[in-house]
């Protein structure tokens, strides 16, 4: 597989994240980008993937399906690809937010983390695929 477009014209077992997902949002928007390059619905794009309703509801989920023989192809991270030494395929970016409740805001865990995000700890850097 080479991009977004082979996961709908070629025949592949595909296993998606959870509807809750961002990343499953994201993949829904950009069939839809490409449906429209295309002249078609997002629907007749989300039908051609084998398996876009077949969802998993942990990160690790789709690669590991792909691993145990039941798909050819998931939903999920470069840093988990590489973890579980998968191959990988990039469609695109991933934003992250980080919110805190803000009664927790003082708690000594909530404000390392805080810094961590502001200052760009090496925790991060060492995130496969990771760009501030």
């Amino acid at each position: 597989m080479t991009g977004l477009a082979d996961l709908v014209d070629r025949d592949l077992r595909f296993v998606n994240r959870d509807s809750n997902s961002g990343l499953r949002t994201d993949l829904a928007n950009a069939l839809a980008d490409l449906a429209d390059e295309r002249g078609t619905t997002r629907r007749e794009a989300t039908e051609a993937v084998d398996g876009f309703d077949r969802a998993v509801r942990a990160h690790e989920s789709p690669a590991r399906r792909v691993l145990a023989g039941d798909a050819d192809v998931g939903l999920g991270l470069r840093a988990t690809a590489e973890r579980l030494d998968t191959g990988f395929v990039p469609l695109g970016t991933q934003p992250v937010r980080v919110y805190a409740n803000h009664a927790r805001a003082g708690k000594p865990g909530v404000t390392a983390l805080a810094a961590a995000v502001r200052d760009g700890d090496d925790v991060f850097a060492s995130l496969a695929g990771y760009e501030r």
